[in-house]
């Protein structure tokens, strides 16, 4: 389940919603339901949410405003905008702001479930990606480490004596020792 964050003023509105994805989570849980801009902006900041619906008029900080403010969060959270205005200038900010989608008040339920899929879709990639990355990097330190361990040893045996290759190899694997010196074993 993804989380979801609501910011209205509306009360109406913001019970709806909330009723709405009580019945029906569509793969989202709510973090918070809130009715303006600023507990909006300190309960993303606490629940890191997946998903911010928020209207654009609200009394405290506009829509526009907490979602540029959110897209600075460590993870800042996708955007789903609302408004009873269809104005130009909304629409364009909301897409300038990387918005999933502009719904009209009173909300089509039909379009939001459409969306809603649209959105987990990509919240779903993105969370196949982040593990694919990790997958990655958790191979990629398996393989440092026995790389280290192979140029070690190519140094320890003299195999490696090229200053400028030991210097590549040690800025790749991330050691620090001494470039021009002599390696060996003692014994």
């Amino acid at each position: 389940m993804y989380k979801l964050l609501i910011a209205d003023d509306e009360r109406s509105t913001r019970e709806g919603l909330r009723s709405f994805f009580e019945r029906e989570p569509n793969g989202f849980q709510l973090v918070g339901v809130v009715d303006g801009g600023l507990p909006a902006l300190a309960m993303a900041q606490e629940h890191q949410p997946d998903l911010l619906l928020t209207d654009i008029r609200m009394p405290d900080i506009d829509g526009l405003s907490l979602a540029r403010r959110c897209s600075e969060l460590a993870n800042p959270p996708h955007l789903l905008i609302m408004s009873s205005y269809v104005e130009t200038q909304y629409i364009k900010s909301a897409l300038k702001l990387r918005a999933m989608n502009y719904l009209i008040k009173p909300i089509d339920l039909t379009e939001l479930r459409e969306t809603l899929q649209k959105i987990r879709q990509q919240l779903d990639m993105e969370a196949a990606e982040r593990e694919r990355k990790e997958k990655m990097r958790i191979g990629l330190n398996h393989s440092r480490s026995w790389l280290r361990g192979h140029f070690l040893e190519e140094l320890l045996e003299g195999v490696c004596t090229d200053t400028g290759e030991i210097a590549q190899q040690l800025d790749f694997l991330d050691m620090e020792l001494p470039e021009i010196a002599r390696y060996g074993v003692l014994s």
